[in-house]
């Protein structure tokens, strides 16, 4: 531990006054490096992964490995300390691997289990192998039937998995937790937008502290991204493409952290082969080529803060909060040169919670208090390029020599108000660069939002999951009233555990609605708590306004939402129904009879006219429903779930 004497320290005060008050000079949070991995060039890379140690790293080897079986075999290779070279390869034998080809290797914490993939000409398998101890051989593999571990936490209760079911697109990377190493897997739980998007995500590797992941994107190429967070209960923060020389013109993959975190192997198809990333921290505040008494100066400034530009400790990314551990890591640089040139500048928390939020969607009313449009600053820069405009690609390639008024300028603040306003029916697309200096330029992603023309009645992303002992609190079904409270239906609205909105299969912003139809006239059989019969032999929700709403002005004449079935769900008819404050009530059917087995998001628009009998400018209850209510014989279960529902000047849009 490094201690400061009583001069040195009031020195430090007054300077770092100074640095406080002038803002700082943050432009990076870690560095990265790529060289070819020369103790590991005789093998091609069909998967990595490292012991808890780091002291082992199975891995696929390519035929040309002595002693090899088939195609490619699983090898592991040791080294005797952190600091030493691999040694040579050793096959684990004929229990792993056959003639076929044999990798993905994927090792367990305690090194008991082996999981992998083995593929002939035809098919893929997945594969598992145990033993009883370190010191034992590995046992027969037998084809494993669960969900494929892609990556362990290093405590063995976390395992990281990759699959498209209730996707954002492509692939995605999926969590699945157990209480103990003897417990089941429990469900699987989606990373969320900021690791998942709408391309292809794999690969996943997890530090041994679970503070960063890294992965692959696949969009023109596939490139190495990385999130971090402060702590294992906090969500991931946004991905962050780590750049050039990582990534470049060829394809990545097959990927693993070692357990310091000072080092990540992949594959760089193309001839590029087997690679050793090498990650540091960025530890020269002031940039001026030396770790010094400015540098200590300026992480004491940020003492007890999560500023991530100064959280450089115990491994590159922190551990979300300068304080002992950093002023460790930053030590051990004390007295040194350091040399950037050449490697990756990492800015690990970017321009983030963009407002309106990315895929939002705004009416006509809301436009005034929506804007200025606003961001929350990285830590590490407070510089922005800015570009906005309603076509994608335009926004997308832009640059500041721009003429066309997408280019809107350097931006020092977090918020910008565009003179022209926003305009109804139209996609906006803004983007901002971070400006680390004139020669640096770090390109952000693409945010949009939607301004309808018309009014939203209900997006359904203002339900939480916060609800006390009494159920009450914003959960969407205490606001869409379903059977579960009052058993005037089968309808049951919403998950029974967080998050209760639908956050996967949404058709726009982060959240729709799950409603799921009993008509059989008993739901939640066989569950003694909450099993009920007699119930009616349809399903329907309703949300009921305090105040009667009108549903015509601003010249809006049809309403409009989207819903999405599901082929197995039963055949039972999809309705609408509204009622104004006189009680005056009208149901309209989908015209398809089997709209709820539609596995798509399919707009429904209808014209408020055709509500007859029901006053547009009271509208008190909305009513959403499947089956009949009027039925007196049985009918089928399902879930449909309902997003963005709107009124518009006409059915056009």
């Amino acid at each position: 531990m490094f201690w400061l004497n009583g001069n040195k320290r009031r020195t430090i005060v007054g300077i770092v006054a100074v640095i406080v008050l002038s803002g700082g000079n943050a432009k990076a949070d870690l560095v990265m490096d790529a060289v070819r991995a020369e103790d590991l060039r005789q093998y091609f890379g069909k998967g990595v992964s490292f012991s808890n140690d780091g002291l082992r790293l199975y891995i696929a080897a390519n035929p040309s490995v002595p002693g090899g079986y088939g195609s490619r075999d699983i090898c592991v290779v040791e080294r005797e300390s952190l600091d030493a070279p691999w040694g040579e390869p050793v096959n684990l034998g004929p229990n792993i691997n056959t003639a076929d080809h044999e990798g993905w290797p994927a090792v367990s914490p305690d090194e008991l289990e082996l999981y992998f993939g083995r593929s002939d000409p035809n098919n893929w398998y997945a594969m598992r192998s145990t033993r009883a101890s370190k010191d034992d051989p590995w046992g027969p593999a037998t084809e494993y039937t669960g969900v494929f571990p892609y990556e362990f936490s290093a405590d063995g209760l976390t395992k990281y998995s990759v699959g498209s079911r209730n996707s954002y697109g492509g692939t995605d990377i999926w969590a699945r937790t157990r209480a103990t190493i003897d417990d089941d897997w429990g469900e699987a739980v989606h990373l969320g937008r900021n690791v998942n998007t709408g391309h292809d995500e794999r690969n996943p590797s997890v530090s041994s502290d679970d503070l960063a992941l890294f992965f692959t994107r696949s969009t023109t190429n596939t490139g190495l991204y990385m999130c971090v967070r402060n702590t294992t209960e906090d969500t991931w923060g946004p991905a962050v493409d780590v750049g050039s020389p990582v990534n470049g013109s060829w394809w990545l993959g097959w990927i693993d952290i070692s357990p310091d975190g000072s080092t990540l192997y992949c594959n760089r198809l193309g001839g590029h082969g087997s690679t050793e990333v090498t990650i540091k921290p960025f530890v020269d505040f002031t940039e001026d080529g030396i770790v010094d008494l400015d540098d200590l100066v300026c992480m004491i400034g940020y003492w007890g803060t999560d500023n991530s530009y100064y959280d450089i400790g115990p491994m590159a990314w922190g551990d979300g909060v300068v304080d002992d551990a950093d002023l460790e890591v930053l030590m051990s640089y004390y007295g040194q040169a350091v040399d950037y040139t050449g490697l990756t500048v990492i800015d690990v928390k970017p321009p983030h919670n963009p407002q309106p939020a990315n895929g939002w969607t705004i009416d006509i009313e809301d436009v005034e208090k929506t804007l200025p449009l606003s961001w929350t600053p990285g830590d590490t820069v407070t510089m922005h390029d800015l570009y906005l405009g309603t076509n994608r690609a335009a926004v997308e390639n832009a640059n500041i020599s721009d003429t066309t008024g997408v280019y809107r300028g350097e931006q020092t603040g977090n918020s910008y108000l565009p003179p022209e306003g926003l305009q109804a029916g139209e996609t906006y697309y803004w983007r901002l660069d971070e400006v680390r200096s004139e020669d640096i330029v770090k390109k952000g992603e693409i945010w949009s939002f939607t301004v309808i023309d018309g009014l939203i009645v209900d997006n359904f992303e203002s339900y939480t999951d916060e609800v006390d002992d009494n159920f009450e609190g914003p959960a969407i079904w205490n606001t869409w009233i379903d059977g579960f409270f009052v058993w005037a239906s089968g309808a049951i609205v919403g998950y029974v555990t967080p998050p209760f909105a639908e956050t996967i299969i949404v058709h726009g912003g982060f959240q729709a609605m799950p409603f799921f139809y009993d008509n059989d006239g008993t739901v939640f059989e066989g569950d003694e708590e909450w099993e009920a019969t007699g119930v009616p032999y349809y399903s329907e929700t309703q949300r009921t306004w305090a105040e009667p709403q009108d549903w015509t002005r601003n010249g809006v004449e049809v309403l409009s939402l989207w819903f999405h079935g599901d082929p197995d769900n039963a055949i039972d008819p999809l309705y609408v129904a509204l009622e104004d404050n006189s009680g005056n009530r009208r149901e309209i059917q989908h015209p398809h009879p089997a709209a709820v087995t539609i596995d798509h998001w399919e707009q429904w628009t209808i014209r408020l006219a055709d509500f007859t009998g029901v006053d547009p400018t009271k509208i008190k209850i909305m009513s959403i429903g499947v089956g009949d209510p009027a039925a007196n014989q049985p009918g089928g279960s399902g879930l449909v779930r309902i997003d963005d529902i709107e009124l518009h000047r006409s059915s056009g849009q």
